[in-house]
């Protein structure tokens, strides 16, 4: 089915939830949980009812859709953007699940417990009190910096090299830096040497590039987290934070970050994120570049 976006949302719809499944067994308990359940085994069969009539929400057994879960689910976030669309996980699938959360997934459950928060979830007897704008961006910002622990987490086989790149874009895309630099240390260097860069990378100018550098060298240096504000001189203009990627006492590299997409400034909780952030991807590369020492 090709998705499109539906003019009609969940106001229309008779509170049933949907249920793609073919086990019996998880069907009678999804059942004896919640009321009305409309159930069906085919995805295409579930699409299309999906299509016809919006329900309270949707209910897919990720074992009935191997290898095409994260199309069923784009699809049916395209036809029905409204509504929520959960997962019934075994515990060997957990980690496809929290992936798919990600995708746009509002929530899974692992078998056999935890789909006992299931009724809480589609029916809650209160409706939660409209979120403050404030309170909104603080929780798209808890999500993404979650996305981006479960992404440098699916790095941890990655080559050395590779892992440290890509952690480090995954961790200035998960901060909404809007421009970022990656400087990486080693004893043949002789200091931080220039390995990648994100975002608007022009921001700032030469001046901009060179306090960056200065920054990195400073935390090399002192292995600290810096935080430099807006409005310091020599600063760029939107401020600048500098993070260590550091185990113990060895730092593989800095990240720089200055400015955010969302043009709030950088400010303490940043700090905290970042410093967080780049301890786990030095976790990983260091078990990185263990695992290939051992391996020779």
């Amino acid at each position: 089915m090709t998705g499109q976006p539906s003019a009609t949302n969940t106001a229309d719809s008779d509170g049933t939830i949907l249920l793609l499944c073919r086990d019996p067994a998880r069907r009678a308990v999804v059942e004896r949980l919640v009321q009305p359940v409309r159930t069906h085994a085919a995805a295409m069969d579930a699409m299309l009812a999906v299509a016809r009539k919006a329900p309270r929400a949707v209910l897919l057994n990720l074992e009935d859709l191997t290898g095409a879960a994260q199309d069923v689910l784009a699809a049916l976030r395209r036809c029905r953007p409204d509504v929520p669309v959960c997962l019934l996980v075994a515990p060997e699938d957990e980690p496809l699940g929290r992936r798919l959360l990600a995708a746009g997934a509002a929530d899974y459950f692992v078998l056999p417990d935890d789909i006992r928060r299931l009724p809480a979830f589609l029916r809650p007897e209160t409706e939660p009190a409209p979120a403050t704008s404030a309170a909104r961006v603080r929780e798209g910002r808890a999500a993404g910096l979650f996305r981006t622990a479960c992404g440098l987490a699916g790095l941890a086989t990655s080559e050395p090299q590779p892992l440290f790149r890509d952690g480090a874009m995954l961790v200035l895309q998960g901060l909404g830096a809007r421009q970022g630099r990656v400087f990486s240390c080693g004893a043949e260097t002789g200091g931080p040497e220039l390995v990648a860069a994100f975002g608007e990378t022009d921001l700032g100018g030469l001046a901009g590039i060179e306090a960056e550098r200065a920054a990195a060298e400073r935390v090399s240096r002192t292995g600290e987290t810096l935080l430099v504000e807006a409005g310091t001189a020599g600063a760029p203009p939107a401020g600048l934070l500098c993070v260590p990627v550091r185990h113990d006492d060895t730092t593989f590299g800095i990240l720089c970050l200055s400015g955010k997409t969302d043009g709030t400034a950088l400010d303490a909780t940043d700090h905290d994120a970042a410093t967080a952030l780049a301890g786990a991807l030095a976790h990983l590369y260091r078990s990185a570049l263990l695992r290939n020492a051992y391996a020779r």
